[in-house]
């Protein structure tokens, strides 16, 4: 039988009335204000140094590969509410910037400075950088009131600051003069600054291989020195110097020459031998190879290495070749033989080896020897071998950094789209930073004696997305309803109506049994609508997310972590 109709006190509106217009006051407490300003950044890489002093953009002006260059930012609140500040830089240049510091509270009407550095790679190529520096500000409403921004105001400012942008000099550039192979050579250089010289060296170019070299001050002087071991050939350098301010400049490359050893004296008649034992034949006898002393591959790699024969004696060397031993077999040698060299010739041999075909990391010592009927020599280098083969090695690196780059930026949006909208995303972004700087490092290892670097940094960065993903699933803003006096008052008085309607709904509802059994019937029907949808929705994430784990999009973390999640709504 339908229930009776029961008579519901008044009282009972009233309690209800009460209770929303509570709720409606507790719901209506503070909230926020948000707020974004972005600022161009601008650099360029080049053999130059030059500076912007313009106040419209961070302008780091040109740069070396692997130099830096520091600009200082003024950020001033205009509000009288306390703002709390989020920064975070998007663009190519984004790897390369860092801030000294970030995630802070600046009070009402008063202002903070902070630095951004751009320090590009060794590795990075000439040409012209860009990106964006986005600043998050956050102010707290008053209680009650609606204090929405007016659509175009400015409550904060940021400036750039022009601070010493004065370059050190440098003058005076010498090198020692008629330098033989072995000698010492000294670089010197007067460096002055008009605030105070940090750091100056000399980068000498052998063979296109390139080394620094610190140059000290000469005690309390303007000049500057450094030397090294001279080898034969034609080489240049360049002089750089910087400044405490961040500033860098060098000189244009300058060309030097080292010339061979002079000829060992005649000996008197009647002296030979070899192995460098008794005659002088074995003394005039030298192998230079023109490469550094470590040479890299990777595992099963061929490589061709330069080698130099010099006759410095003073009698013909025949039948001259070379021979190597280590672990390079196959290799070849080429030509095969010379056969014969004068006094003060020399004689070029390439040598084609095959790197060891092995899993794990390694170093080898390759010897190779030169042997002739008068005398013969040896010289060695250090040969060093990464265990992977290079072309798998490359794809499957690229691979996974176009993954991961692809991941930061939806990420990356996905924050910027909830600090807009009120979440607590600061953390997101620090993940976000720490995921890119790692990432630019793993690019700049890449090579055959970096690779367990790479790899390393590689997932150090795909650890640091998997926390920023975690860090923006737990930032979700939670609603906040901000209501005026009046607008409190209206929906209460629409809820006091709805109550009412709804006891004489409720008094009426149960006059026959049809009625009951349809109310009855339609109610289970919509639920087992509502149920089969909620179902549906459910069984659809589910796939998606395991489509993703599959594709290697989410690490299985977080993959567990959400089938959790979903198994939890489905009860």
């Amino acid at each position: 039988m339908p229930p009776k109709s029961k008579k519901i006190p008044e009282f009972a509106v009233i309690v209800v009335f009460l209770a929303v217009l509570a709720a409606l006051i507790a719901l209506s407490g503070p909230s926020y204000d948000y707020e974004i300003q972005k600022l161009d950044m601008h650099l360029t890489v080049g053999n130059r140094l030059g500076f912007n002093v313009d106040s419209d953009a961070v302008y780091f002006g040109t740069i070396f590969p692997g130099g830096t260059s520091t600009r200082e930012i003024t950020i001033f609140n205009n509000e009288t509410r306390d703002a709390y500040v989020t920064i975070g830089a998007k663009g190519d240049l984004s790897g390369w910037v860092s801030i000294s510091k970030n995630n802070f509270t600046i009070p009402g009407k008063s202002g903070t400075s902070l630095k951004v550095t751009a320090s590009p790679p060794g590795s990075a190529s000439h040409g012209n950088y860009s990106a964006i520096l986005q600043i998050f500000l956050r102010y707290q409403k008053a209680d009650n009131k609606v204090s929405g921004l007016v659509s175009g105001a400015v409550n904060f400012s940021v400036t750039t600051v022009v601070g010493d942008v004065t370059a050190p000099v440098i003058s005076s550039v010498t090198i020692t003069s008629d330098l033989s192979d072995g000698d010492t050579a000294t670089i010197r250089a007067n460096v002055t600054d008009d605030i105070a010289v940090d750091t100056v060296f000399a980068t000498v170019d052998v063979s296109s291989s390139l080394t620094n070299y610190t140059m000290s001050q000469e005690g309390s002087t303007d000049f500057y020195s450094t030397t090294f071991t001279a080898a034969e050939g034609t080489h240049s350098y360049i002089v750089t110097a910087n400044d405490t301010s961040g500033n860098s400049t060098n000189t244009s490359y300058t060309s030097f020459t080292v010339s061979a050893p002079a000829a060992a004296p005649a000996a008197a008649a009647g002296g030979g031998g070899r192995g460098g034992v008794g005659g002088t034949m074995a003394e005039s006898f030298r192998v230079h190879i023109k490469v550094p002393e470590i040479v890299s591959a990777y595992s099963d790699e061929e490589k061709t290495i330069t080698l130099i024969v010099s006759n410095l004696g003073n009698g013909v060397l025949t039948d001259l070749s070379l021979s190597a031993s280590g672990r390079i077999s196959p290799y070849t040698i080429s030509p095969v033989s010379i056969k014969a060299l004068s006094p003060g010739m020399r004689a070029t041999f390439l040598l084609t080896l095959t790197a060891p075909d092995i899993v794990d990391d390694n170093e080898f010592d390759i010897t190779v020897r030169a042997s002739s009927k008068q005398a013969d020599t040896s010289s060695s280098f250090l040969l060093k071998v990464i265990g992977m083969q290079k072309p798998a090695l490359e794809i499957r690196l690229q691979q996974s950094f176009d993954e991961i780059e692809k991941l930061l930026d939806e990420i990356w949006s996905e924050a910027e789209w909830l600090a807009l909208r009120g979440a607590k995303v600061s953390k997101v972004f620090t993940f976000l930073d720490s995921a890119k700087s790692s990432l630019e490092e793993a690019k700049a290892a890449i090579g055959p004696l970096g690779y367990t670097a790479a790899q390393e940094k590689r997932d150090e960065a795909r650890a640091f997305l998997e926390d920023a993903v975690i860090a923006l699933g737990e930032a979700q803003p939670s609603i906040k309803l901000t209501l005026t006096s009046p607008a409190i008052l209206f929906i209460a008085l629409a809820v006091l109506a709805v109550a009412a309607l709804t006891v004489y709904t409720v008094r009426n509802a149960g006059k026959t049994r049809s009625t009951y059994k349809t109310i009855k019937s339609r109610e289970k029907a919509q639920k087992r609508r509502m149920d089969s949808r909620k179902q549906a929705r459910l069984s659809k994430q589910a796939s998606l997310i395991k489509q993703a784990y599959k594709e290697g999009h989410v690490s299985k973390k977080t993959y567990e972590k959400s089938m959790k999640k979903l198994k939890r709504s489905k009860k």
